[in-house]
């Protein structure tokens, strides 16, 4: 993992950290990673206590591996040939839920996830425009599952 690229602030409030460094496999483990980004003035968070039992397993662990979240997509429909715009657009919004979620993404205010702009690439790929799909910036960040995973 890059450390570097690790903010204490995206962190949840309600999301449980591991200071367990004996763990074999902390230093893999975002809970861990989270824990040894804790600033000194943080006093009280939930904490794991106990997760793992043997060499190789935990059952609160959750990799540390990075997401790319994309933001805005202006020109995505600039190519489309006009017998298939509807389809795809029809399409687009499938991929999105609902025309406002995708409004959201396109004008950037809300990130396009990573499953999302791997059916993005494959739609337009399988439509003949496999260089459509361009981001206007992206963001690598972090997930973290909800207090109840």
């Amino acid at each position: 993992m890059k450390k570097q690229m690790f903010s204490f602030s995206e962190v949840p409030a309600d999301w449980a950290l591991c200071f367990q460094n004996e763990c074999p496999l902390h230093e893999n483990c975002q809970r861990w990673v989270a824990g040894s980004y804790a600033p000194k003035r943080v006093i009280v968070r939930p904490c794991i206590i106990g997760g793992g039992t043997s060499d190789k397993e935990c059952r609160h662990y959750v990799k540390a591996e990075p997401l790319t979240l994309a933001y805005g997509f202006h020109d995505l429909f600039s190519h489309v040939r006009r017998n298939e715009y509807t389809t795809l657009f029809n399409k687009v919004i499938q991929i999105f839920g609902s025309r406002s979620a995708y409004y959201r993404c396109k004008r950037g205010e809300r990130p396009t996830m990573p499953s999302q702009q791997e059916a993005l690439r494959n739609l337009f790929s399988s439509y003949g425009y496999g260089d459509a799909v361009v981001f206007e910036r992206t963001q690598q960040t972090y997930f973290f599952p909800s207090a109840n995973s």
